[in-house]
């Protein structure tokens, strides 16, 4: 098992990336075959959650190397 504890600073970065890819995969959907070329309601829900998540991330990562 880990011996260290998860820090702030790798908790943030881990909400941007998921946040980033998260809100790009949403866009990569509608590129696809067979996709609608229109954002839906749920989507664009979707994708105001991953800027959030991406944005809270980034207030973590300051916090340096802390247990989160």
């Amino acid at each position: 098992m880990l011996e260290r504890p998860l820090t702030k600073r790798t908790l943030g970065i881990l909400m941007v990336a998921g946040g980033v890819l998260g809100f790009v995969g949403s866009l990569v959907v509608d590129l696809m075959p067979g996709g609608m070329g229109i954002i839906g309601p749920t989507q664009a829900a979707a994708m105001v959650g991953c800027v959030v998540a991406a944005i809270v991330g980034l207030t973590l990562i300051p916090l340096g190397d802390r247990p989160a």
